[in-house]
């Protein structure tokens, strides 16, 4: 006989997606930017269609990654097809979309898996996601202090200094932490599952099941993520005629992503906030400024509302 909480567990999903369609639809209801984003794509040339197209061609590749990501972290746990990893990362997207800071992106990807899976799945997934927090900060404290001290009113870069040395020290930290971590990893596992925090109890029983070769190959997964959906940026930018070098674009995605990624956010609200920022970073390369914002979205609609409706495609099937 089928319990309640089997029903809930298994139409959690759909209850995912309808939160995910309900804040979508308001965002985009209430999105005034349409008339601008219209005379653009009226206004541009072939060639400049050739970068959007460039986009969308990464969309899967970025997917991709991710799911890779997600199959090698529970493969001890629970082994998948890569057809099912994608599918968990899609339906992820809907639950990170309504959550701050995308909390709820591994518990509803776990929704996929057994149910005696799903607390150790979700602890190996903040596993996973504190990868590419650490993707994002080495590569974006190297550039934001180049940027700021090529860019930036000297009188901003020196009043930061001490904030830059103190942001170095803390990657360094994390960095010494990561390998001492890697090399007493079994030392580790045990001590978290001693602990009286049942937190780190669930934490170790999922670290418990992935394995040092894994973790490397999550890391690697995760950097090359890192540079697709920044490829994605500069090509969405190129897109809306906001010209910028290679090496231009180098110095200020990696910053603008390093800024985005610890300011708490709902992802919903993640483009806003990456508009911003665009503004605020690129301004020194180019004076488009509605192009900055502009592409920030666009790349949101198509990173976050095309997944979603796929998602929810397969959600259905899975039912």
């Amino acid at each position: 006989m089928t319990s309640v909480r089997d029903y809930l567990f298994k139409y959690s999903k759909w209850l995912i997606f309808l939160l995910a369609y309900l804040f979508l639809g308001y965002k985009l209801v209430t999105f005034d930017g349409y008339e601008a984003l219209l005379s653009h794509f009226a206004a541009v040339s072939f060639h400049d269609y050739l970068f959007l197209v460039l986009v969308f061609v990464l969309l899967p590749l970025n997917l991709l990654f991710e799911a890779l990501k997600w199959q090698r972290l529970i493969f001890g746990l629970q082994p998948m097809p890569l057809s099912l990893a994608f599918r968990s990362v899609l339906v992820g997207q809907a639950g990170a979309f309504f959550t701050p800071n995308r909390i709820g992106e591994f518990p509803a990807r776990a929704l996929m898996l057994s149910k005696q899976n799903v607390i150790p799945a979700i602890a190996l997934g903040f596993v996973g996601s504190a990868m590419q927090m650490i993707v994002i900060t080495l590569f974006g404290l190297i550039t934001t202090v180049f940027y700021f001290s090529n860019h930036a009113s000297p009188f901003l870069f020196s009043v930061s200094t001490a904030a830059w040395l103190v942001a170095f020290l803390l990657v360094l930290i994390l960095v010494i932490g990561c390998v001492l971590v890697c090399g007493h990893y079994k030392w580790v596992c045990e001590r978290l599952a001693k602990s009286k925090w049942q937190w780190l109890n669930r934490l170790a029983e999922g670290l418990e099941h992935l394995s040092f070769h894994d973790a490397w190959l999550i890391l690697c997964f995760s950097a090359l993520r890192y540079f697709v959906y920044s490829s994605q940026f500069y090509a969405m930018l190129l897109f809306m005629n906001v010209t910028l070098t290679p090496f231009q674009a180098f110095l200020s995605i990696p910053t603008i992503y390093l800024l985005v990624t610890y300011t708490p956010s709902f992802a919903f609200s993640e483009a806003m906030v990456r508009g911003s920022y665009a503004i605020f970073i690129l301004s020194a390369f180019s004076t488009n400024d509605a192009g900055m914002a502009l592409a920030s979205i666009l790349l949101w609609c198509i990173n976050y509302c095309i997944p979603i409706l796929i998602g929810s495609f397969f959600v259905k099937k899975s039912l």
